[in-house]
Order: structure tokens, then sequence, then C-alpha cells
């Protein structure tokens, strides 16, 4: 109660807490309507205070994959660096960045790297650490996403203590704490796929590929020719296989060219583009929509 006796009004406000950054909006207004204009100007005051109170994203990069990551770019929403932006993540070893924000939306942001060696290899995150919500976290190891842009919009709500492990993501994380100071340990898996931006030669060979699939007639007297041990109708020297025939042999040519990590034949294998290059699946890439 506030105060003693018979003068004592209502329940006592825990201003601390209305102070906090992840304080309720709904608290507040409950509280204003309560306690009337007397306390108006004390949570105000408390609430002003934690809206811009500094908001802090640690992330504890541990890194045992070989390769080591340099910084290639950055754009926050809000909310600024506070470590060393250009501080190189080696291989096999631990690395901590840290992002901080005076603002009221807190720190939000992309950022992403690419293997020192190659540039074919990327470390990719999205995260927000909002006043009023709970914070995000989303990463990517290997092909860079689609849009990283938008999975700042569609990541990850952080649980503290839950382990993260999409699949295909090359990484794995857990919160350790949430709140005015949010951190995150991220491990980057060692088996990382490389990026091979498809060309036009490979867009050429899986739509002569996926537009022989789309015969089903032709298929199904091919299958039926080599059942009966003779050939089909049309033959090997009909003109729809003649024609098929270098599109097919210059995407087996592309494909046996480069030789993915397991995980990278697992995702072929499973139809997901993932972190893996267009010639790897040959039906798969003409149906997914092109986004930037």
């Amino acid at each position: 109660q506030v105060g003693e006796g018979p003068r004592a009004v209502g329940p006592q406000l825990p201003l601390r807490k209305v102070a906090c950054v992840g304080a309720d909006l709904r608290y507040l207004v409950v509280a204003l309507a309560r306690q009337g204009a007397r306390w108006s100007a004390q949570i105000v005051w408390a609430v002003m205070e934690g809206m811009f109170a500094e908001n802090r994203y640690l992330v504890e990069v541990t890194n045992d994959s070989e390769h080591d990551f340099v910084f290639d770019g950055d754009w926050l929403r809000s909310g600024e660096w506070k470590s060393d932006r250009l501080t190189p993540i080696k291989a096999k070893s631990l690395t901590v960045m840290e992002f901080n924000s005076s603002q009221p939306r807190g720190v939000a942001g992309i950022v992403w790297w690419t293997d020192a060696k190659h540039h074919d290899v990327y470390l990719s995150m999205a995260l927000t650490n909002p006043r009023l919500q709970a914070p995000t976290f989303t990463c990517s190891a290997g092909m860079p996403p689609t849009d990283l842009k938008s999975e700042l919009e569609v990541a990850h709500r952080l649980v503290q203590g839950e382990q993260t492990t999409p699949k295909g993501s090359g990484c794995a994380w857990v919160a350790a704490a949430l709140g005015t100071m949010t951190v995150v340990k991220l491990t980057i898996l060692p088996d990382l796929c490389h990026y091979t931006p498809p060309t036009g030669a490979s867009y050429a060979a899986a739509a002569a590929a996926v537009a022989e699939a789309a015969k089903p007639g032709e298929s199904e007297a091919v299958k039926a020719g080599e059942s009966s041990g003779h050939p089909s109708a049309e033959g090997p020297s009909s003109p729809a296989s003649a024609s098929a025939a270098p599109a097919l042999a210059a995407s087996q040519t592309a494909a046996a060219n480069s030789t993915p990590p397991s995980s990278c034949t697992t995702l072929a294998a499973t139809g997901h583009l993932g972190p893996c290059p267009a010639s790897w699946h040959v039906a798969a890439v003409l149906e997914r929509p092109a986004r930037r």
C-alpha cells in the first residue's frame, strides 16, 4: 500500500519495473488509471528513463569452421556498433561483437561477412532488441539468404536457454541473456557450403531439363522401351532427345566439376536450395521465385 493506515491508496507502484526496458505498456496504462494524476509524473519520468536507457546486444561467435570471415557490409535500422565491426572472425576461435542503442526502437539491423580467401562462403545475421518486445535473432552460414533484409522481419524470437539449429543454416545459437543486455552465443558449424552464382549456361541447362521432364508421354514411352528391352517409339535419334541431350550433358558436366560437401548433398536431395550451387538442383532453380 502507498502510505499507512486509512490514508493508504491502492497498490504500491513498482516504478523500477515500469522503468525496465521490457515493461509491458498495458501495465503503465492500468497504473495511470488507478493512481491518477498524483503519480503520473513519476511514472512518465520512470518510463522515459527506461525508454532512453542503453540497449545492448552481444553476439559471441564460436567459429568451428576452417574459414576466416571478414566484414563485408551492414544495414542498421537503429543502433550502432559498440565493438570494432572490422574485427575478423578467425577460424577455430571465439569472437565477440557488440551493438548498442539509446534510441527508442533499440537495436535492429543486419550484418554479413565473407570468407577471407575466396569470398564464396557467407555469414549473415539479422538481429533486433526492441524496447517493449522480445529480442530476435537469425543467422546462416554458407550461402547468403535470398533477401537478408526481409529476414529482419521474420527472425526467430529468442527464448533464454533454448537451443536453435535451423536445418541447412550451417550454424546454431542459444540466448544466454535477454533484456536491456541481450547475449546470444552463436556457433558456426564445421561443414559449410560454397556459394556458386548461377550462370546463363546453368539456367539454360536447367530449363531444358525441366522442359524434358514435363513431357509425360515421352517419359512413359522411354520407360516402356527400357522395361521391354526395345527402344522407344522416338528412339535416341528423335528431335526431342537430340535437343535435350546437350542441355543435360551441360548440366551433368557443371555438377561433376563441383563436389558438394555432405550437408550440401543432403540439401540437394531434399530439394531445398539452401547454401548450395544451382547446378546441384536442376528442377528447383526455376521453381524458386527470384527475390532481391
